[in-house]
């Protein structure tokens, strides 16, 4: 059957102010036609502080010794578990490798997180020991975003928050020198900006149900006229627009009773995992649905403890905001990672896309035991993928001091998620020396 990309997308009633739609209508005509695309997702996770060690809370497998603060022991080998900090991503751990040891070097002066420079290797300036200052090159969402993000609505979507969940955050990804890009923390924004148009203002937000109303009864006519298999993944995607719906029920409640002329208060959005849940829900369908093929997810990874206060008394310890113990910070970062890798799970299983899919979590500040103050010369990421680019399969691999940095695995990174490159981070304080060989499938 062929098919007229004009009349098709005439026929959708497509706009500028409906990318959820026009992702879904060009996945669609791409795949009738037949015309290849570069359907790989990345997604890329950074999380505040750094993580611990030591099981049961831990980033080390169990029964693998996690190495002194200064000294550790490399390893490589595959693992019967991965440890309960990613313990939501064990359904995956057959495509997934837990990476240990390696060198973020930004400079002197950090304590609590390397802000800009986590995602771009690159010193920010005016960076603090708290974080902060400006980017100065482009972090790796951006970089991969260039291929893999060309085709979609939007070229890439960025959410979480910091301490005081403000509705926007800029500590984390940027598209190049003193271009920071916000992460949002507002479910209703987030709603906006994904399926209301870029603005996602109060009368686009007003307007939108009708529109996408109007716009799913038009697609649903089309039912008649598609072949099978066409019509096969049009009813998936309609589902899904469906389940998205109902998910999203409470979040127009509240919006209706706050009245379109102000923004939402923020006690209405609920708190840091309900913010969460809410915004997670919403990158799955927008990944699913072809809106965009780049996730990058910030939580308090700019400064220090009280960023992450959002969780304390939700899923920490009520002192853990602002507390530094490891008996309290442990299990506290424990809990704030299991969950977010159980979400990542998630959106790689709902987004559809398992198979062409690359999950990265990294710490913005290394690896502590003992001492919970950041260790940037030991970073630890996880990494999930189904590409088959890396070499996984239920992996601990840690490295010897001072031997790998976090730019040449975000070569690696780079490689699986669909932009391959040998020098990402060159001109940094790295000694950039490409892919690392061992991670290589």
């Amino acid at each position: 059957m062929k098919f007229s990309r004009r009349k098709l997308l005439n026929r959708l009633g497509l706009t500028a102010t409906a990318p959820l739609l026009a992702g879904l209508g060009n996945r669609i005509i791409g795949e009738a036609l037949g015309a290849p695309s570069n359907d790989r997702c990345a997604i890329i996770v950074v999380v505040g502080e750094c993580f611990p060690l030591s099981q049961p809370y831990g980033l080390v497998p169990a029964g693998i010794e996690p190495g002194g603060k200064d000294k550790w022991d490399p390893k490589d080998q595959v693992i019967d578990a991965l440890p309960s900090m990613f313990g939501g991503l064990q359904p995956f751990a057959s495509r997934t490798v837990v990476v240990d040891g390696l060198r973020m070097n930004v400079g002197t002066g950090t304590l609590h997180g390397t802000g800009f420079g986590c995602l771009t290797g690159f010193r920010p300036e005016g960076l603090t020991p708290e974080g902060g200052g400006t980017p100065v090159s482009v972090s790796l969402d951006q970089f991969v975003a260039e291929e893999i993000g060309k085709a979609t609505p939007l070229k890439s979507v960025h959410f979480g928050f910091e301490g005081g969940m403000a509705e926007t955050s800029a500590t984390t990804f940027s598209a190049g020198y003193q271009r920071a890009i916000p992460h949002i923390g507002s479910p209703r924004l987030l709603h906006g900006r994904l399926f209301a148009g870029a603005g996602g203002d109060a009368q686009t937000l007003k307007a939108q149900g009708p529109l996408l109303d109007s716009m799913r009864t038009q697609i649903k006519s089309l039912q008649a006229e598609l072949a099978g298999f066409e019509k096969q993944r049009l009813d998936v995607y309609l589902a899904a627009v469906d389940d998205f719906d109902r998910r999203q029920a409470r979040l127009r409640e509240l919006s209706s009773q706050s009245g379109c002329e102000a923004p939402l208060p923020a006690e209405a959005l609920g708190n840091a995992v309900q913010r969460l849940d809410a915004m997670f829900d919403m990158a799955t369908l927008a990944v699913k649905c072809g809106i965009t093929n780049v996730v990058g997810v910030a939580v308090g990874s700019g400064f220090g403890h009280d960023d992450l206060q959002a969780f304390a008394g939700v899923l920490a310890d009520p002192t853990f905001g602002g507390h530094s113990k490891p008996d309290v910070y442990f299990p506290g970062m424990n809990a704030i990672v299991s969950y977010l890798s159980g979400k990542v799970a998630g959106l790689i299983q709902g987004g559809g896309r398992a198979e062409r899919t690359t999950a990265m979590f990294v710490a913005a500040s290394g690896s502590a035991d003992g001492n919970h103050h950041s260790n940037v010369e030991r970073v630890p990421a996880v990494v999930y993928d189904g590409t088959g680019t890396l070499k996984t399969g239920s992996r601990y691999l840690r490295f010897a001091k001072n031997t790998r940095s976090v730019v040449d695995f975000y070569s690696s990174v780079a490689h699986a998620m669909g932009r391959p490159t040998a020098d990402f981070g060159k001109g940094s304080l790295h000694k950039v020396e490409g892919p690392i060989a061992s991670l290589m499938a």
